[in-house]
């Protein structure tokens, strides 16, 4: 039967998803980013679009256990786009770094986006770092680890910084 391939499928993609996700998910956005009807949640961070990707996937195991076959193609169809909604949106968080420059605090809106590109590069760079640890054993990485870990702090001591200046102006 092709459900428990479909499934896998689909376990795999929202398990590379949710990698490629992880450095963005708490990243707040300012304007609606997908449709009302693709998604039923009002977050504004990514990562709470990425759980409801993943309520999603539990219904679709509970309906195939069920049976319910119409049910089950249309969870899978519904979280097939969820998933690449989501892909598209990681894939253009890059470019919309400056979108909201107009906007009272557009600056620090953009050095907000700044400080989470970081943030996401030095996440990417540790993973990096203890993968090859793991496999070394290295006293240099482990190094390394340590000192992208200090970043990380400084990083999101800025984010943390740069969130509580805009809440102050938005108030």
């Amino acid at each position: 039967m092709r459900t428990p391939l479909l499934l896998q499928s689909l376990k795999t993609r929202l398990a590379t998803l949710r990698e490629l996700i992880e450095p963005l998910a708490s990243q707040r956005h300012f304007s609606p980013r997908f449709d009302r009807q693709l998604f039923s949640c009002s977050g504004a961070r990514l990562g709470d679009y990425l759980a409801e990707a993943e309520e999603s996937l539990a219904h679709l195991e509970a309906a195939v256990t069920q049976g319910d076959a119409a049910r089950v193609a249309w969870l899978a169809e519904r979280l097939a786009a969820q998933i690449e909604a989501l892909q598209r949106e990681a894939a253009t968080a890059t470019l919309r770094r400056h979108e909201n420059a107009h906007l009272p605090g557009g600056r620090l809106h953009a050095r907000l986006a700044e400080y989470q590109e970081y943030e996401r590069r030095l996440l990417a760079m540790k993973t990096g770092r203890e993968r090859r640890c793991a496999e070394n054993h290295d006293p240099q990485l482990a190094r390394e680890i340590d000192a992208l870990n200090e970043r990380l702090a400084r990083c999101r001591t800025a984010i943390a910084r740069t969130e509580r200046a805009l809440e102050r102006i938005t108030r």
